[in-house]
Parts: C-alpha cells; structure tokens; sequence
C-alpha cells in the first residue's frame, strides 16, 4: 500500500458515520504514519491533521485521540525532532478547545514534546528556533503579546477564550523547567515567561487563577532565588488575598509544596506574638537574618500561617493537609507556630477540617520531629479531646442514644444532630481513637488515657478492627510502661468471644503478638517478685507463690534478655489455648477460615515459645477436632454440634501445617507427620462430597510442597508416588464433579513439580 492509498483508507475510516470506527481510526494515526513513510508523513498526512484540528469538526474522542498520538514518540515516525514544531501547530488549536479531555491531552502531549527538543536543559536550546517558536505559542495562550501588553492591537493576538489560558497555566511549569537555569542569555525570556504567568495569576476568570495557582509550586521549584524574589512571591501574596476561597486553597497547597523544598526557616518574635494572639489579618514581617533562602522561606511560612487562620474552612481545610510538608523544613520557632496553629485547627468550628487535622496528627508529630514542642503546644488539645470522647462513651454503641453519646438531651447529645451530622460526628470519635493508637508508637500520648481509649474502642465493633490491625503500634510501651501494655492485652482476650465475627477474626490474626506481650511482662513481674524475695523483701515469698498481678502503669521495662518466667508461660499457654479453641470451634465458617490462615504463624510462635511440646498439643487440638463424632453436642458448647464444615476447617489447617516454610523442628520426626497425612488420605474416602474435596486440594498442596523441597518432610518423594499420587487419581475419577475437577487440578500441579524437580 501506498501513501495515497493509506491516506485514503485513514480519510474514509475518519468520515465514517458509525463514531467507534471513526475514534479506531483516529487511534491508529501512529501506524498510518509508519506505512506513509517519514517523508509522506511529513508532507502530506501532518497538513491534513493539521486541518482536522483547527477545524475540531470532529467528535472529542477523535480530537483526544490525535492529541494522544502526537507526541515526542510520534516524532520518529514524520522525520524527528526537526518536525516538533509541525507537531506543536497541530497541538496548539487543540489546548483552546472546550472541552478538557482534549486540552488536557494536548497539554501532555506538548510537555513530552517540549522535553524531548530541549535536551534537559541544554545552554544552545534557547537559541534554537523551536525555543523561539514555543515561547510565542506559549505567551499568546496566555493571551500576553510578546512585549509584555495585552489587547486587541492591529497586527496582535486577541486576549483568547479562557480555555487556552487554562492550557497555558498548565504548561508554564514544564516550559520553564526546560530552561537552562544558569545561562545569563536566557534571563529576559525568562522574565518574560514569568510575567505572562504572573497575569494569568491575576485573570479575571477565578478558574483560571485557580489553575495558576495550581501551577505556582511547581513553577516555584525550578526558579532561581531572584526570580522567585521578583515574580512569584508577589504571586504567592496575591494568591493569598485572593476574593475566591478556591485559589486560595489551591495556594496554600503549592506553597506548602514549595516549603518542602526549602532549607530550614526562621520566624519573627512578633509574627509568633501574632499567631499567639490568635490575629487573624497579615503576620507581621520581622527582620530576618540569615541567608536569602531563610528570608524567602519567611515569608512563605508567614503566608501559609495566615491560610490556617483563613475564614474560608476550605482553606484552612487545604492548610491541614499540607501542613506535614511546611513543618519538614521548618527550624523550632516556625515549628512552634505550626503546631500552635494546628492545635487551634484540632479544634475547628468546621468538622471536616478537625477531622482531617485529626487523622494528620501522627504525620504532624513525624515531622514537627520535637517532642517537646508537640507534648507542649498539640498534646493538651488531643488529651482534651480524648476526655470528652470518653465522657461521651456512657451513651456509646451500647447506651440508648446510640455512638458518640453525650445524652438525649444535654450538650453535644445525638437529639441535637441530624443524621449525617451524628455520622460526621462517629467519623471523628473513631478517628480519634486510632490517633492514639499512632501516637503510642511514639509513646507520645499519656498512658492512661492511651489504656481508657483502648478500653473504649472495643466497644465498637468497626472501631475495635482497625484498631486491632494497628496493635502493634502498641510495642512501644513494652519499653516504657509494660503495666499498660499487659494491662490492654489481657483486656483484649474478651474480644476472642465478642457477638461481631469479624471482631473475632481480627483477634486471632493479633493472638501471637498479644501473649507474646502478656508472657514478656509477666516474666518481668515473676522476676522482679523472686529478686525481692531474695532481698528478703517483706511479703515477697508469699508474692512470688501466686498468680503474678499486671505491673502497675509506669512500672519500669524489663532489662535485655530477661529470660522467660515458665509459670508466667504456663498461664499464658492455658488461656491462649482456650482462645485456639474457641476459634476452632466458632460458629462462623468465615472466622475459622480466618483463623486456619493465621495458623502457621500461630505454631511458628508456640515453636519459639515451647518447642515441640506446644506445637504437638496445637495440632492434637486439630486432630481431636476432627475426630469428633458427627451429630455429637461439642464439649464446652452444647449449643453447637459436630458437622462436615468443622471438618472441612480442620483439613484446611493441616494444609497450612503441612506446608510450611520454614516447618517447626516437630514435623522434622516422620512419626508426627504420618499421623496427619494419614487422616488427610482417610478424608479423601469420607461420604461427603465436601470433605473430599478439601481435602484432595490438602493432599495436592502436600505433594507439591514435598516435591518442592519445603512444608512437613520435605523431600518425601517416596510418599507422594506411594500415597499420595495414588489418592488424587482416584478421587480423579469420583462421582461428584467437583471433587473430581480438584483432584485433576491438583495431579497437574504435582506433575509439573515433579517435572521442574527432576
């Protein structure tokens, strides 16, 4: 085919009426030029897209399509990068159009071109004709002739359509950034660009100064200190005074970006006084010492301040969120003042902004990185917060005026509250509650009122999971508070019982981690009485010969290495086992199912805490599970009987057993895993359809896993020919369809093992 022929077949395929086979076609603009060849492509298929574009008679999706197509990958395929400028006349058309999907893909297109002509920053691209030429295009998007004066002068380009300007403010960032940086020639283009920018920042259109506000941290980072001095900064204060709250927001998030960049920073004594005294109008601007960076970071600080006070909760919305990233490079004064600041936003008239300041408590603290400052200035504010929560509590998920309480009738009550503002008020209790748990990482919250807040989320059924998926958090205080912290995991084993299943399931993942809690300050508490009784302490033989008490809160960490009292571990053991069991037997498939996939954890723990003689009586728990006579009411629950499911649970966990890597040292005597093989291979032959099937799965992933060289017996080779490949092969040919579709998964699984092991 031609280029003539080609380019008929792609002219046709655009005129099409059916719109799919006319965006299919415009989609494969890159192949049509390949099969044009770069010359035809350059001469004849670019003019005619060209025409399409400015014309944009077409469907947007086709529009969106060219716009996709025609950037710096394009390029290869008209010739390369002497053709860019081709490129951008068919793009430019395409940033004024109205619709944003389409601008929005020309933008990206025209970036990709912009950089890949530029050659990151090279000193001769300013002098080149494509730099000339994008300059132009760029600056009458921005509706800005190119001696800096706007209008409609003979010979001049019309102020255009506010869309363009949009485009324009979007591309200011990737243009300057290409911009060799440090080459004196290139210092009146720059300008020049800055000025534009600066009156697209000053458009009488609130979108399009909402956009360059957008644009403006970007735009921020690749400028020099004098630029940034004479251009943007005054950007940023007008930004600032904006009559919209939108650019306003959208400017405090740029300059949060931008302070990110910036060495540390330091604050007048009376823009401190000011923020102190809670003004609300513009910080006083003291006399700065330092270096000109110290002064530019100045005064963005002094300005996203003033955002955090802004009346627009938008706003200071956008200050919370951006808050983490001004502190980072901020010195200890202007921490200070953030974090009096953001104590202030903690308690916010508007909910959602001290819903978010909430949730951005932790990041806050991690970056304000002075303890000191935050127990000062931020941690009054939360532990009051945290005392009215738990006022609250009396009437929470359990009392008659449902979460969040504060009474029927009296201040804060849920009668005062319509429902969405009852949920709002719940989505800020809840997320309260889970600061305190971030906070305990840092040991940065009293540990009282961390143990009453613990204590409250279990209440609540959603609150108590994702408190449970941060408990770890809670390993700090082994180190400075183990009291509390044995104090919160005995209390947790209430949960092993909790009416909410998924409450349930969420425990038993967390079990290791709680006894091993439970056992290390126990030890230290057995320890601490048998060295006081050595000392002839009074009472401390008595003290030593019963059950050891939880540490009193503020009770000192054990020191390293301090070995495990056996007593402790024997108690610990009792109870966790009972939990095991509760487990085992639980009345909801999905929380056993949970509990079967925590279970090789649960044995690596018993392994590290008893060895052998734990492990064995975790599985004898399994085994006697299973051997529980079907119909039977089951010991310690005689409202539940034995059935095929607890079985199908049971065989799931030997799997997991089974194939574990690495496998306890028990399962490395051939005796203890005979045992376990030989009821899976019993299962196999059990008159319900369901048991066989888990259980042929259970003895294909065995196979697998004794091929593979890991799980119980690696390397058993002899057991898989001998048993277990005949077991899959008859259940191959069982009655029910899909123990048979199992069993033919599972021989295909065994066979390629057996084929990549030999």
């Amino acid at each position: 085919m031609d280029a003539d022929e080609a380019l008929a077949l792609f002219r046709s395929g655009l005129d099409s009426k059916d719109r799919m086979v006319a965006l299919e076609t415009a989609e494969r603009l890159g192949l049509v030029a390949k099969a044009m060849g770069p010359n035809s492509a350059r001469t004849v298929l670019l003019p005619f897209i060209e025409g399409l574009c400015a014309a944009q008679k077409h469907e947007d999706e086709v529009l969106c399509a060219f716009a996709n197509a025609l950037d710096a990958d394009f390029l290869p395929s008209v010739g390369g990068p002497a053709t860019c400028l081709s490129l951008v006349k068919i793009l430019v058309p395409l940033c004024c159009a109205t619709e944003t999907a389409v601008r929005s893909r020309a933008v990206k297109s025209l970036v990709s071109l912009v950089k890949s002509v530029s050659g990151a920053g090279e000193p001769g691209f300013g002098q080149t004709e494509e730099w000339q030429a994008l300059k132009a295009f760029l600056v009458n998007l921005s509706g800005v002739n190119l001696d800096g004066s706007e209008g409609a002068e003979e010979g001049k380009k019309e102020d255009p359509w506010f869309p363009s300007k949009l485009s324009a403010c979007a591309l200011y960032p990737a243009v300057y950034g290409c911009l060799p940086k440090d080459q004196k020639s290139m210092a009146e283009d720059k300008a020049l660009l800055l000025e534009a920018f600066t009156a697209l920042a000053d458009d009488e259109m609130p979108m399009v100064r909402a956009t360059a506000a957008t644009s403006l941290g970007l735009l921020a980072e690749s400028a020099s200190l004098e630029s940034f001095k004479a251009y943007l900064l005054p950007v940023f204060k007008m930004v600032s005074e904006d009559r919209s709250d939108v650019v306003r927001m959208r400017g405090v998030a740029a300059n949060a970006n931008f302070l990110e960049t910036l060495p540390p920073v330091a604050l007048s004594e009376a823009d401190l006084k000011n923020l102190k005294d809670g003004e609300e109008g513009e910080l006083a601007g003291g006399e700065v010492v330092g270096s000109p960076e110290a002064e530019l970071a100045s005064e963005a600080t002094s300005l996203f301040l003033k955002a955090c006070v802004d009346p627009s909760w938008r706003v200071r919305l956008s200050a919370v969120k951006g808050l983490s990233k001004a502190l980072k490079p901020a010195d200890a004064k202007a921490k200070g003042a953030m974090l009096e600041v953001f104590s202030d936003l903690l308690e916010d008239e508007e909910r959602e902004v001290k819903l978010e300041a909430t949730k951005v408590t932790s990041s806050v603290f991690v970056s304000g990185s002075s303890k000191e400052l935050f127990e000062l200035l931020v941690l009054p504010t939360i532990t009051e917060a945290f005392d009215t929560m738990l006022a609250n509590a009396g009437t929470g998920p359990e009392g008659a005026n449902g979460p969040g309480g504060g009474g029927a009738g009296g201040p804060g009550g849920m009668n005062d509250l319509d429902p969405a503002g009852m949920a709002g008020k719940q989505e800020l209790q809840q997320a309260q509650a889970l600061v305190a748990m971030e906070l305990a990482a840092f040991d940065a919250i009293p540990h009282p009122t961390l143990v009453a807040v613990v204590q409250h989320m279990f209440e609540d059924p959603s609150l108590c999971i994702k408190m449970l998926d941060k408990f770890e958090l809670l390993a700090k205080l082994k180190e400075s508070d183990p009291g509390a912290l044995s104090q919160i995991c005995m209390d947790s084993l209430s949960l092993g019982v909790h009416e909410d299943w998924r409450v349930r399931a969420a425990f038993t993942a967390k079990l290791a981690f709680i006894f091993e809690q439970i056992i290390s300050v126990e030890s230290s508490a057995a320890a601490a009485e048998k060295r006081a009784a050595e000392e002839g302490g009074s009472n401390s033989a008595q003290a030593a010969a019963v059950t050891p008490k939880k540490e009193p809160q503020g009770a000192p960490a054990p020191p390293p290495g301090t070995p495990l009292d056996k007593d402790a571990v024997e108690r610990a053991w009792t109870a966790f086992k009972s939990v095991v069991a509760g487990a085992l037997w639980d009345v909801v498939a999905e929380a056993r199912s949970h509990f079967v996939d925590c279970l090789p954890a649960l044995i690596t723990w018993a392994d590290k805490i008893g060895g052998d003689k734990y492990v064995k009586q975790l599985v004898q728990m399994l085994l006697d599970q299973y051997k529980c006579e079907s119909g039977v009411p089951i010991p310690n629950h005689p409202d539940r009987k034995m059935s095929y499911l607890y079985k199908t649970s049971v065989l799931a966990g030997l799997q997991s057993v089974l194939t574990m890597a690495p496998a306890p040292g028990y399962f490395g005597t051939p005796s203890n895993v005979t045992e376990l093989v030989e009821l899976l291979l019993g299962a196999c032959k059990d008159p319900t359809p369901n048991v066989r099937l888990v259980a042929g799965r259970a003895v294909g992933a065995y196979a697998v896993a004794c091929v593979g060289g890991y799980g119980a017996s690696p390397g058993a080779v002899q057991t898989v020919e001998m048993s277990l490949i005949p077991t899959l092969q008859t259940l191959t040919s069982d009655g029910d369809a899909d123990v048979k579709y199992v069993a033919q998964v599972a021989m295909t699984q065994v066979n390629e093992a057996m084929n990549s092991a030999s």
